[in-house]
C-alpha cells in the first residue's frame, strides 16, 4: 500500500466512515476506493487531496504523519546514493494506459482548441467531484485559447485559456464565445430592444456594436481565464 493509500484510509477511519459513504461523497464507486487503499490502483497527489478536503484533512497532514524520525531519517541518506539512479527514472514515469484506466472515473481530459479555427493546440485534466468539473455536468464545458488581444480592456490576452459552459442563454454584461460573419470572437454581450445585441470589447467609452439575433450564433458563456505570468 502506499502512503497515500494508507493516508486516505487513516483519514477515513477517523472520520468513522465506511468505505460506502466516502465513496458516495467523493463520487466515485466504493470498489474504487478499496482499490485505491488497498494500493491496487494508483492515485495523483491532486486527486488524493480532493478525497483527503472531503474529510476536512489536507495534504499536509500526510507531510506531518509522514515526518521520518532521526533514526528513519539517516536510513534514508544511507540509502539515498543506491537509490539515485532509481528515483532519477522514477521522475521521468509518464502515465500508462493502466494509470489512465484507474484514473478513468476522477479525472476528464479536454482538448484545448483554438478560438479561431478550432485546431487543438493543447488539453486539460480536471478532476470529477460528485460527477461533476468545476460545479458544472462535465459533457458541457469546453476549452478555447485566446488568438488575438482584442479584448485587452477586459485583461484578456493572445494565449489566454477560456473555460465555455455550452449555453445559448444570454446574461446581460456576460462574456460569450460568439460567431459572426468575421469568424469566432469571445465579446461582452447586452440584450437591446427590437431584438438586437450589443457586442462590447471593454474598451472604455465603447458604445458596442449592435446586432440582429439572425447575424449572430452564440457558442457559449465564457465562465473562467486563465493566463500564463
Amino acid at each position: 500500500m502506499n502512503r497515500l493509500a494508507e493516508q486516505i484510509k487513516k483519514a477515513r477511519e477517523q472520520a468513522s466512515l465506511s468505505e460506502k459513504a466516502l465513496a458516495k461523497k467523493c463520487g466515485i464507486s466504493e470498489s474504487y476506493l478499496r482499490d485505491i487503499e488497498s494500493g491496487r490502483k494508483v492515485i495523483k497527489e491532486d486527486i488524493a487531496e480532493k478525497i483527503l478536503k472531503k474529510l476536512g484533512k489536507s495534504m499536509d497532514f500526510i507531510s506531518v504523519a509522514e515526518e521520518p524520525t532521526d533514526e528513519a531519517s539517516d536510513k534514508v541518506k544511507a540509502g539515498k546514493k543506491q537509490d539515485s539512479k532509481e528515483e532519477l527514472q522514477n521522475y521521468d514515469l509518464k502515465p500508462t494506459g493502466s494509470w489512465q484506466k484507474a484514473l478513468g472515473n476522477l479525472v476528464k481530459t479536454y482538448p484545448v482548441q483554438r478560438m479561431d479555427n478550432g485546431k487543438v493546440v493543447g488539453e486539460k485534466s480536471l478532476p470529477l467531484m460528485e460527477n461533476k468539473v468545476e460545479g458544472y455536468h462535465p459533457d458541457k464545458l469546453f476549452f478555447i485559447e485566446v488568438t488575438d488581444n482584442a479584448l485587452q480592456g477586459l485583461r484578456i490576452k493572445k494565449g489566454d485559456i477560456v473555460t465555455v459552459l455550452d449555453t445559448q442563454e444570454i446574461e446581460n454584461g456576460a462574456l460569450y464565445l460568439i460567431n459572426v460573419a468575421k469568424g469566432r470572437m469571445v465579446r461582452k454581450l447586452r440584450k437591446e430592444g427590437s431584438g438586437k445585441i450589443a457586442l462590447f470589447q471593454g474598451l472604455e467609452g465603447e458604445n458596442g456594436v449592435s446586432k440582429k439575433k439572425s447575424e449572430l450564433k452564440i457558442i457559449g458563456k465564457c465562465i473562467k481565464v486563465e493566463f500564463s505570468l
